[in-house]
């Protein structure tokens, strides 16, 4: 795979199987931008990577505000220039003792926190890049799903699911809408992967 002179946003690129991607993209050449909301770990994913490689930045944002991921993708292309891959793969799964709350003790304001983040993240990156994807035509969008989001996973809340199968609609939508500019959009549904988001 050669990815010079890609210039890619990783969402949540810097822990997980987020900061495997921003890794893999950069052992192949593109230029990347990890967005995270952690900002002590995206500074000391940042610091580890640069041990290795030059081609990489980190912007502090939330995904799930549309002015915060706006400003986001501003600073990737100040950074960068203009972006022809987004990975969306921000997500949050809150449980208690390793397990997902059951919808009658499952607060509202959990629930809309896992919406904005694991949904409305990937709308609002999505949004901000397309513009530009179209003038170029050419665009990478892929957005991470889950088997949550296709099958009952007992192990986490109806708001992770929910969402995870929501954005398998959002990716087929998006992949004919967007099709006819060079836009690919595609989503990943993984099964359980050992990272910290997994061991909450």
């Amino acid at each position: 795979m050669d990815f010079n002179g890609r210039n890619a946003i990783v969402t949540g690129g810097a822990n997980g199987i987020g900061f495997a991607i921003t890794k893999a993209f950069l052992e192949h050449g593109a230029n990347v931008v990890m967005v995270d909301c952690n900002r002590a770990k995206g500074e000391a994913s940042l610091a580890k990577l640069k041990e290795n490689f030059q081609n990489i930045h980190y912007v502090c944002a939330d995904v799930g505000s549309y002015a915060s991921c706006c400003e986001a993708v501003a600073q990737a292309e100040a950074l960068m220039g203009p972006i022809d891959t987004l990975i969306n793969n921000a997500g949050i799964s809150p449980k208690e003792k390793g397990w997902g709350l059951p919808i009658d003790e499952l607060s509202v304001e959990e629930w809309g926190r896992v919406v904005d983040v694991n949904l409305n993240g990937v709308f609002f990156f999505s949004k901000a890049v397309s513009k530009s994807m179209k003038q170029q035509r050419f665009g990478r969008i892929v957005s991470m799903s889950s088997v949550a989001g296709k099958a009952y996973l007992d192990v986490c809340a109806v708001h992770y699911s929910t969402t995870k199968a929501a954005v398998i609609g959002f990716t087929r939508h998006m992949a004919g809408e967007l099709g006819e500019f060079g836009i690919t959009v595609n989503a990943i549904a993984p099964g359980r992967i050992d990272t910290d988001m997994v061991a909450m």
